[in-house]
């Protein structure tokens, strides 16, 4: 996981992303990476701190160079926290500015101050709220003794510490971010020009009457041919993008060598869908509604992968409600390493279902042994 803070300069937010990339190639694949937003950590991020995570404002200035960039700490004595969770296991404290118009009725704060530590309950806060509140308090603010303080019972010297009193967010009850319906959409790569009709991942173009089976294809196309023509006296020939002999290349109206060397990503989104939508040589997007996840087959091309992630960001970008990059987690999911959360989406989910498939690399080395044979 590489948590991204608030604030982070785009040359940080970079740098978290390759060392996850960088960390995940060191354990072969095997790992999940999450991409986490400050204030938006997923269930399980949290459950490793133990209900005692406590994020603080401002923070170590970047290791690029930049002129204006500097450390930044809050050194006046005077702090206030958010504290929120709903259980032990995911209570978080979150650092805000120390001003009025940082309170909310829903929730519960802590005030630090140089000469007290209060723990300020809204009227909109569970008692559940105020006993985590008064749990995460020897994590703040160790060596104090808090006053609870309730919303509109605040002693003389509260709102001093936050300059006085204001107007601050009174609502309670407020609706959380609206019910979205999950949609999954299928990414590929298709060379510049391509209907994208064809797939290009393991040879050569597949028609659509013709796929694999066995790591062969299918025999069908053969079997209904009108001519004389049967398996039996029909050669059939793999051949490898970029690797397209003269007579192959002479059947088509006009050939370009460099075509392949331009690709774009094509997005489609699928319908109705269930475990076998998700295609073992592609990649994948998952909008669950509350998380987006990258799903990568494990005959994904490296671009694709790559694209893949960067359509998911696209996708937060425009979406209309009020989600943003900001405020979404983003999650790198390899195929048969599918985290509970992500199988609940699917109607029904088979673990075994890719156990027969074979790997691209068995697949091309049974059409090299092929190919070798009818030679």
């Amino acid at each position: 996981m590489h948590q991204i803070g608030k604030d982070s300069t785009q040359d940080e937010k970079a740098a978290s992303a390759i060392l996850a990339v960088r960390l995940d190639d060191e354990l072969n694949g095997r790992a999940v990476q999450v991409r986490v937003v400050q204030g938006e950590e997923p269930a399980h991020f949290l459950h490793v701190f133990k209900g005692k995570m406590v994020t603080f404002m401002g923070g170590k200035a970047s290791g690029f160079k930049n002129l204006q960039d500097h450390d930044t700490y809050d050194v006046d004595g005077t702090r206030l926290f958010r504290i929120r969770g709903t259980s032990e296991f995911d209570v978080r404290a979150e650092q805000v500015p120390e001003v009025t118009a940082s309170l909310a009725s829903d929730d519960v704060f802590l005030l630090e101050t140089p000469t007290a530590t209060y723990i300020w309950a809204g009227k909109g806060s569970s008692d559940e709220e105020k006993a985590m509140a008064t749990n995460i308090r020897s994590v703040v603010s160790p060596n104090a003794e808090p006053q609870m303080v309730a919303e509109g019972e605040e002693p003389e010297g509260f709102f001093d510490a936050l300059g006085g009193k204001g107007d601050y967010n009174a609502d309670v009850g407020l609706p959380s971010n609206p019910l979205l319906e999950p949609r999954l959409f299928h990414c590929l790569l298709t060379a510049a020009g391509s209907n994208g009709a064809g797939y290009y991942h393991l040879c050569q173009r597949v028609d659509d009457d013709v796929g694999f089976a066995d790591g062969f294809y299918k025999s069908e196309y053969i079997k209904t041919d009108p001519t004389e023509r049967s398996l039996d006296n029909t050669v059939i020939f793999a051949v490898k993008q970029g690797m397209e002999p003269v007579a192959f290349k002479s059947v088509f109206p006009k050939w370009d060598d460099a075509l392949w060397d331009v690709r774009k990503l094509r997005v489609e989104e699928v319908a109705n869908f269930d475990q076998d939508d998700l295609i073992v040589d592609d990649t994948m997007v998952l909008d669950t509604g509350a998380e987006v996840y990258v799903w990568i087959g494990n005959g994904a091309l490296p671009d694709e992968k790559a694209k893949a992630f960067s359509m998911a960001e696209e996708y937060i970008k425009t979406d209309p409600t009020e989600r943003s990059l900001d405020n979404t987690v983003i999650f790198a999911v390899k195929q048969g390493m599918e985290p509970v959360a992500f199988k609940s989406v699917f109607p029904k989910w088979d673990d075994a279902l890719w156990d027969s498939d074979k790997s691209l690399d068995q697949v091309k080395l049974e059409l090299e042994e092929r190919n070798a044979s009818v030679e």
